[in-house]
């Protein structure tokens, strides 16, 4: 092969390479961790109790949001969980204890995830500080302290 011929087929190669690569990033075709998505999040909702003291706490604070989506470390992403429905409902009301996150996004996109334990979410295995700093925002607006129930 001539040098020139070489010259040719390697700059190709890179030239193709990164015109992939753009393609990729521009439509977003690799898969993106959950915890990546759950960071762009705008507001927080928050449904706790029983069916029978169901309350909703709604964090719309952009610090207060900043400062749950911080505390949010993602250790496992299980991409196959077929747990519960992040809502168990009977005529609109909760039917058990539960605690319900709901996650808003720009563009009125958002994502629903049941708090089973401290660590669980969903089909997510996260951090314990983000059960405690959750504890910590929803007693804030409540006015007292608050458990989730998870304890």
């Amino acid at each position: 092969m001539h040098p020139r011929t070489l010259a040719i087929v390697i700059a190709t190669c890179l030239l193709g390479g990164i015109a992939m690569r753009l393609v990729i990033v521009h439509f977003g075709l690799l898969p993106v961790s959950e915890e990546a998505v759950l960071k762009n999040a705008r507001t927080i909702s928050v449904g706790y109790g029983t069916s029978m003291d169901f309350k909703t706490v709604h964090i719309t604070d952009p610090g207060e949001v900043s400062e749950l989506l911080a505390a949010l470390r993602v250790h496992e992403d299980d991409h196959y969980y077929y747990g519960r429905p992040a809502r168990s409902m009977v005529g609109g009301v909760p039917v058990q204890r539960q605690t319900i996150i709901d996650f808003y996004f720009p563009g009125g996109e958002q994502r629903n995830y049941e708090l089973s334990s401290t660590t669980t979410l969903g089909g997510l295995r996260v951090d314990h500080g983000f059960y405690d700093k959750l504890c910590d925002i929803v007693a804030r607006h409540q006015g007292q302290g608050v458990d989730l129930g998870l304890r």
